[in-house]
């Protein structure tokens, strides 16, 4: 009887604590995300304008239009950006020129943002490499062409690196598209004033007859770590499924999300062939 009567005891103080917690999953206050870019390359320098959703309403970001967009240099250019279609602002005068800090402010109503870039000069490809993938493990089931780029890092200062491949689809119309995309981010921190490979598909590989285009991006401290948080954050949400990922630190000041980045490219086509 006293075993029951303690049983008894425990439950209701166990009720009696019980206690109700609200989890508030407070509806996310809207910010800017901007997505800008300017390079050596012939492209235009532009920019992406966008409002980041409410976590419950997570369709696709609203392009925030109406903007004043101004790019400036340290040379003396200044030119407002033309707005071309919805949220997507060009510059027609100022082209990206190497050894050159670009100076971005975009301003939405009665908030301004700004951000500094400085334009790298241009890092060459040495050679690019194809060879078989091996498996390395009996559930690596991934067969195929492995892809390689080496080049000499300039020894006279830290420089920051972004290595894209993307891979060239050609549809039944014989047209061209963007396929998929591998990109790994290195500093010379281990390598300065010297020869460097790098892998540049590790999650897939190709087959014969592929064309690849192999892209040596040289950008600044700020943007390389903007994208190597980026890149491991996609990581732990594949990992951990998470739905609130942590956000990138960036050059972009007074509160917006996203990034300014001055890039300078050297590029080659590689086709995948039978070795």
């Amino acid at each position: 009887m006293k075993k029951v009567s303690f049983i008894l005891l425990s439950l209701l103080v166990l009720v009696s604590c019980t206690k109700i917690i609200d989890i508030e999953l407070n509806s996310a206050t809207k910010r800017l995300v901007i997505e800008a870019k300017i390079s050596d390359q012939s492209v235009p320098p532009f920019v992406k304008l966008t409002r980041t959703m409410d976590y419950f309403n997570p369709e696709n970001p609203e392009l925030v239009s109406g903007a004043i967009v101004t790019l400036r240099s340290d040379v003396g250019e200044s030119e407002v950006m033309e707005e071309v279609s919805e949220g997507i602002y060009k510059a027609v005068q100022i082209k990206g020129t190497p050894g050159v800090t670009y100076s971005l402010t975009v301003q939405d109503g009665d908030q301004s943002y700004e951000a500094d870039a400085y334009l790298p000069f241009p890092v060459r490809i040495d050679t690019t490499h194809h060879f078989i993938r091996e498996n390395r493990t009996p559930r690596d089931n991934i067969s195929g062409y492995m892809l390689s780029l080496t080049f000499t890092d300039p020894a006279d200062k830290t420089n920051y690196y972004r290595l894209d491949a993307l891979k060239i689809n050609i549809d039944t119309t014989g047209r061209h598209q963007n396929g998929s995309t591998s990109t790994v981010m290195t500093s010379d921190v281990l390598y300065n004033g010297g020869q460097t490979t790098n892998m540049l598909n590790h999650d897939q590989a190709y087959e014969p007859g592929d064309t690849v285009i192999v892209k040596l991006i040289s950008i600044d401290e700020k943007v390389y770590h903007y994208f190597q948080q980026l890149k491991e954050s996609a990581g732990m949400r594949a990992m951990f499924s998470s739905s609130a990922p942590a956000n990138p630190e960036t050059n972009l000041q007074n509160g917006a999300m996203g990034y300014f980045a001055a890039e300078s490219v050297d590029m080659r086509m590689v086709i995948i062939s039978d070795q």
